[in-house]
């Protein structure tokens, strides 16, 4: 009997203030691996919010580090096929909002699947 894999949904959400940032994490606690990860960026963010995921010292999205995902009324799913991640290692997410003028309600839900 093959057994099903155990998904779940790891979720942050963040109201970032005009001109400041934040770094968001979560300790995995088990191995697991990261199936994808979902953005929302809400109307208004005209490509001011940035974002960045990852896990310990490795940023996996964007693929290049150092790099920022910027968008404006979207929610782009990315999926990933090999991206492991330790048991003692945190899952991240950094935002950055350089919107002068307004505040932005950024959602990233990450999909991950135990590992046995």
């Amino acid at each position: 009997m093959v057994k099903a894999p155990k998904i779940e949904h790891i979720r942050f959400m963040f109201n970032v203030i005009q001109a400041t940032g934040v770094r968001l994490s979560l300790d995995a606690q088990y191995d697991l691996k990261i199936n994808s990860i979902k953005i929302h960026w809400p109307p208004g963010c005209l490509g001011l919010v940035d974002v960045r995921c990852g896990h310990g010292i490795a940023q996996c999205l964007p693929s290049r580090e150092s790099l920022y995902l910027n968008l404006d009324n979207v929610t782009p799913e990315f999926h990933f096929k090999d991206e492991e991640v330790g048991g003692s290692e945190p899952l991240w997410t950094e935002i950055n909002n350089r919107d002068g003028g307004n505040d932005h309600n950024i959602t990233v839900v990450m999909e991950v699947e135990r590992l046995e």
